[in-house]
This record gives structure tokens, sequence and C-alpha cells, in this order.
């Protein structure tokens, strides 16, 4: 009799719990069920504290030259698919102005190619360039038109109100647009806010004067 009263309470129990697994909703099974989803269909994360993600196109980066003859300062104007970084700024200054941004006007960098410069993080507006022994700028009291085009340059950026360059030695003194001792730290204010003629302008007027100057060699045509 107690085998078969087991056997009955098992057999009951069982059927109690078909039933209840019968009654749960299709909404909590699916609950249960979580499918592998290929990582590649989740997409890139994003979280409140990440930046949004860069959007190409539309920078620029403005570069100062040297006219070979003058020595004016002239302003060339790159676009740029994504915002343009410090080192790389620094990098294209010291390699100097294309070929085509030669043919509209004789420019230079001003700067010799042993420069190598490298950037610090810039700390409180102040940006620290590392350059080497052999630049010009320590033997060289008078280094407002190397140091002009840097400081003009690099202030361009945001994070960037004043230039310090550096060697081995140290902090290497700075002489302004007067040629006067600036001390250890450039600012754009210390080259008359860096004031400059724009290449591209330069090269559009240039292209009105000489078509001014064709119609005043033709007479007849103006006149039409």
């Amino acid at each position: 009799m107690t085998s078969l009263a087991s056997s009955a309470r098992a057999a009951l129990f069982i059927a109690l719990m078909v039933v209840l697994g019968a009654c749960v909703s299709p909404r909590e099974r699916a609950a249960e069920e979580i499918p592998d989803v290929p990582y590649d269909l989740l997409g890139p994360a994003s979280t409140t504290t990440e930046p949004p993600p860069e959007v190409e196109g539309g920078f620029e980066l403005d570069l100062y030259f040297l006219a070979e003859e003058d020595d004016t300062l002239w302003r060339v104007t790159r676009p740029r698919e994504q915002a343009p970084e410090i080192q790389e700024a620094l990098e294209l200054l010291v390699a100097g102005p294309t070929e085509s941004e030669s043919e509209i006007l004789a420019v230079r960098a001003r700067l010799s190619e042993s420069l190598n410069p490298v950037a610090g993080q810039p700390t409180g507006g102040l940006l620290s360039i590392t350059v080497a022994d052999e630049a010009q700028f320590r033997d060289n009291t008078n280094n407002r038109l190397a140091t002009q085009v840097i400081v003009c340059t690099m202030t361009q950026f945001a994070s960037v109100d004043a230039i310090e360059l550096r060697d081995t030695a140290g902090p290497i003194p700075l002489s302004g647009i007067d040629s006067e001792s600036i001390g250890e730290i450039g600012r754009r204010s210390n080259y008359r806010d860096c004031d400059a003629g724009d290449l591209t302008e330069f090269a559009e007027s240039g292209t009105d004067d000489t078509a001014e100057l064709e119609g005043e060699d033709n007479p007849e045509e103006q006149e039409e």
C-alpha cells in the first residue's frame, strides 16, 4: 500500500509540474531564452561619457610661411578631412610650402630640416616644443622670423595660447616682431597678432589684375 501511495503522489507531482509549465507566458519563456547575437551586428558601443564620433571633412589648417624676397608673413590654408593634430602641424610647417603654393609666391618655412620639433601636451595654454640642439634658435639671438612662423601656426589651436621652445639646455630665449627680446615664451600678440596676407586671396587678386591689364590693352573689347 505504501508503495502504491508513493507512486500516486509522484504521478500527481509530475502532473502538477506539467500544468504549471503550461501556465508560463510566452514573454517569460522568451526572457529565459537569450539568443547569441553576432558582435558585428551590434554596432559601436556608446555611453554618455564618450565624445561623439568625428565627422570627416570641413576642417582647415593654417600654415604660416615667409616670402623669399622680403620675409613678409603669408598664410596658407589647407583643407583637411580630419581635425589636424599639433604634432602634424609642426611637421607640415617644417616641410614647407607645396610646389603649387610656391608657384603662387616664392615662400619658405624659414625652419631648418634639422629642427626635428616634438610637441608636448599643452598645459594651461602653454605648448612646450623641444627642438634639436643644432636648430637655429639658441645661437641666433634675433630668431624672430623662425619663432614667428611657429607661434602663428601653433596658436591657431584652441588649447594653445603661448609657445615655449626648448633644447637639452632648457628654454630658449625668443625675440619678437621688432627683434626685441620677449623672454622664453612667445605669444600671438608678440607678432602683431600674426597679421598676414592670405596666399589664396593673393592668387585670386593676381588673376584679376591680369584680366584688367588685358582689358586696358584692348580698348575696343572694353567698349563692347
